[in-house]
């Protein structure tokens, strides 16, 4: 006999079959379905009687056996008797805002979205399902299921998010219960099922560099202690970047008048271009490299064009003390400082127009554009 769908437990789905026969009864929370078995002579009874008692030892919720997955898989359902999930950060390296506040999310790990996968079969009358952390982690200050990662500052929070947008936290105890005599539940995870770790900021004592390592950290198991599910997460490396900001958005660079006599192929009028770099938060910059974006000439790559009507004039940029020149639109090309745990730090660069090409410079203007890009660590 068939009966209508019923209700789910907990957020899970389930599945569920009498205990008069263990072999043939099903029943889904999503699209249960009832089958029972009548005895139709005494001959029969000695046998019912005998898987009763079995079922009695088997009672609670156990690790799905080959008969329970062979008989789902028949029934179209996708069960599995152990099931992994991998959870993963949006990048290896995360960079945290100094300014983030405490119990502010530094950032998240997530599974794949699950398919509908039956991980546990639960015997009448009832049983538990326990969703469980590997290790005995400190609970943080700040609760709401938030635990230490043992970093300084970041704690760590893992849910279950389901498809319909309802949240289970994760350490929990899922109490199974009969909703019929002598009917057991096959429990799912509904489609659409992600397992996500949140990292939170639960103090300052966040360090400016610090490697988060989770790994094998939860599991999932019924009342014969067999696991079920775990949910595994590699190491995240964090970096806690300063705010940093130029004291100069832009800056205008007069090389005023000049004539031919003044320059040359490696040296010409010269002006200073200086900037100070200045940074705050709770660490220093470990170290800022400035880059140089323009159109380069096309005599000599290492120079700047000149966009102006002056024919066969160039611009070099450089640093004033090394020398060392800032090719335009050249990525290996950088000036690196370390500021050795200063806020601030000021860049000392020189301009000098230069004579290019294979015939002499003719009257006109220097104009060119270019953008220095700093990257700050």
């Amino acid at each position: 006999m068939r009966f209508p769908p019923s209700c789910s437990l907990s957020g899970m789905r389930s599945t569920s079959r009498s205990a008069v026969d263990r072999a043939t009864l099903f029943r889904s929370i999503d699209r249960p379905i009832y089958r029972m078995k009548i005895k139709f002579s005494r001959f029969f009874a000695a046998l019912i009687l005998l898987a009763a008692t079995f079922d009695a030892l088997a009672a609670g919720c156990n690790m799905l056996t080959d008969g329970n997955i062979a008989w789902l898989t028949e029934q179209g359902k996708i069960a599995r008797a152990h099931s992994s999930f991998s959870l993963s950060f949006p990048s290896g390296t995360i960079d945290v805002d100094p300014n983030l506040e405490i119990g502010g999310l530094i950032t998240e790990a997530k599974s794949t979205p699950s398919e509908e996968l039956h991980f546990i079969w639960c015997s009448a009358p009832s049983g538990n399902v326990h969703f469980a952390l590997n290790l005995s982690p400190p609970l943080s200050e700040l609760g709401g299921s938030i635990y230490e990662t043992g970093v300084p500052g970041v704690g760590f929070r893992i849910t279950q998010v389901r498809q319909s947008g309802s949240i289970g936290a994760i350490p929990r105890d899922t109490p199974w219960t009969e909703e019929k005599p002598g009917l057991d539940s096959s429990l799912n995870f509904g489609a659409g099922t992600v397992f996500r770790i949140e990292l939170i900021k639960t103090s300052e004592a966040l360090p400016s560099e610090s490697t988060v390592s989770l790994g094998n950290l939860s599991r999932v198991y019924g009342d014969d202690g067999k696991t079920v599910v775990d949910f595994n997460a590699g190491s995240v490396k964090l970096r806690v970047l300063p705010i940093c900001h130029v004291d100069q958005q832009e800056k205008n660079v007069d090389f005023g008048h000049f004539g031919p006599k003044d320059v040359s192929f490696d040296s010409g009028p010269t002006r200073d271009v200086k900037f100070n770099v200045q940074c705050s938060g709770p660490t220093p910059p470990v170290s800022i490299t400035a880059t140089l974006a323009a159109t380069p000439d096309s005599n000599d790559q290492s120079l700047i064009a000149n966009a102006g009507d002056a024919k066969n004039l160039a611009i070099r940029l450089r640093d004033a003390g090394t020398q060392q020149i800032l090719k335009p639109n050249d990525p290996s090309s950088e000036i690196k400082v370390v500021p050795g745990g200063a806020m601030e730090h000021g860049f000392a660069l020189e301009a000098t127009v230069l004579r290019v090409g294979t015939t002499p410079p003719t009257a006109g203007t220097i104009d060119a554009t270019s953008i220095i890009t700093l990257t700050i660590l």
